[in-house]
């Protein structure tokens, strides 16, 4: 059971990370960044219940949480590619989510552990990619803006 609670313990704080690496990449484009952090916290709170019931083994809960995040990466507001690698993420994305709530079904708490720490690695470095991919510029209305860097190629 102790191993179980650090998996856990761990699990939380790359959430934590993963947040307050999505508080970082706000930029300008008000409209669109709003729809995004309301997917992005939706999301989150949908990978939160897959924790919780990974810890509670509720499989029910671990599945339905898993297809809320998959459809959820297929609706049309979801952040599409700006690159090959972000595109690369996204699919993982959904694969993993598929995983989960194949593992979900199949009760096989130990795939669902580990598929889960992947999703959550996957989510922590395509945030690190996306904010690697920005840089910070001087903003006359607020303290920083984030704008393209010009070293990594983008898709238009």
């Amino acid at each position: 059971m102790s191993k179980q609670l650090a998996i856990s313990f761990a699990i939380i704080a790359l959430l934590a990370c993963t947040l307050t690496t999505t508080a970082v990449m706000l930029s300008a484009d008000e409209p669109r960044e709003l729809k995004q952090r309301v997917y992005m916290r939706v999301k989150l709170q949908s990978s939160g219940k897959v924790l919780e019931g990974i810890v509670t083994r509720d499989f029910t809960l671990i599945d339905q949480a898993a297809q809320e995040m998959h459809e959820m990466s297929r609706a049309s507001e979801w952040p599409r590619a700006k690159d090959d690698l972000y595109e690369h993420y996204s699919v993982e994305f959904q694969r993993l989510c598929g995983k989960l709530s194949s593992l979900a079904k199949e009760e096989n708490l130990e795939g669902v552990s580990f598929t889960y720490m992947q999703l959550t690695s996957s989510c922590i470095t395509c945030h690190d990619h996306v904010f690697s991919s920005l840089k910070r510029a001087p903003d006359p209305s607020g303290p920083f803006q984030l704008i393209p860097n010009a070293r990594l190629p983008r898709k238009r």
